[in-house]
Order: C-alpha cells, then sequence, then structure tokens
C-alpha cells in the first residue's frame, strides 16, 4: 500500500505538472487570451484567437468552445448592427412621399432580416443582452412588415 505521505506527494506532483502544462502550453496560453477577449466582448478577437490555439492542439475544448461562441455571437452582433442601419435607411425612405417602389424596398428589407433573425443559433452561454437586443430588432421589423402588408 501506499502511505499518505506518498500519496500527496504523487498527487501534488500531478497538480503542479498539470497547472505547469495548462499555463506554458502555447495552445492553453491562447486560448486563455481568447476567454479573456470574448469576455470584454471582443468577439472577433477571440475566435482568432480561438481558432489558433484549437489548430495547435485539437484536444483543447476551452478553444473550441470559445471559438464556436465567438462565431455564434459574432453573428448576432453583426445582425444587430445590420439591423439599425436599415432602421435607418427605413426612416429615411418614410420621411418623404411612400411611393409603391418605397413600400417593396421596405418589404423586402423586412422579409430578410426577420429571416436572418430565424438563421441565428444563440446557445446557453451566449451574452443575454445581446439576445435580447436582436429580438427587438427583429420584433421592430416584424411589427412594421405586420402593419404595411
Amino acid at each position: 500500500m501506499i502511505s499518505k505521505a506518498s500519496f500527496f506527494i504523487i498527487l501534488t506532483v500531478l497538480v503542479v505538472g498539470g497547472i505547469t502544462f495548462f499555463f506554458f502550453s502555447p495552445s492553453y496560453q491562447k486560448s486563455l487570451q481568447a476567454k479573456w477577449h470574448y469576455t470584454f466582448d471582443q468577439y472577433e478577437e477571440a475566435y482568432v484567437l480561438a481558432k489558433e490555439a484549437y489548430e495547435l492542439d485539437r484536444y483543447n475544448k476551452m478553444a473550441f468552445a470559445v471559438m464556436q461562441q465567438s462565431k455564434i455571437s459574432s453573428e448576432i452582433l453583426r445582425y444587430i448592427e445590420e439591423a439599425n442601419n436599415y432602421k435607418k435607411l427605413i426612416e429615411e425612405l418614410t420621411s418623404g412621399e411612400l411611393d409603391k417602389s418605397k413600400k417593396v424596398k421596405i418589404k423586402m428589407i423586412c422579409e430578410v432580416m426577420i429571416e436572418k433573425y430565424e438563421k441565428l443559433a444563440p446557445t446557453r452561454l451566449t451574452d443575454k443582452e445581446l439576445i435580447v437586443e436582436s429580438k427587438k430588432a427583429r420584433d421592430w421589423f416584424a411589427k412594421i412588415y405586420e402593419k404595411a402588408y
């Protein structure tokens, strides 16, 4: 049998070795940096770093998770930015006289944005603010679409 002292020495060596590998492995260093960027809503930078980390070590689950979440969050953020641009465009189109061509353009914009929202795939880990904001944008387009058509 192994004595208690031997057990704790072996356990300590394993823990120190694991921590050393975790902090000195280039893959895990990059994935920690990616996680840091993701935490501060810098999704593009987080995606790039996580992808590099994952390419260095295909078994790095943290890099894979951050890469996937960054990709999803970036898509949602792009949807919100695009929605804001289209809102401004629709406001410009409705500021003057509203003819048939403008109505068709507004209808198409609303249809595209509603359809794009349906293709977004947030997860439980996606920032709740992004999900709420994207839903508000989708609801705005749905409301415009229902009012006009």
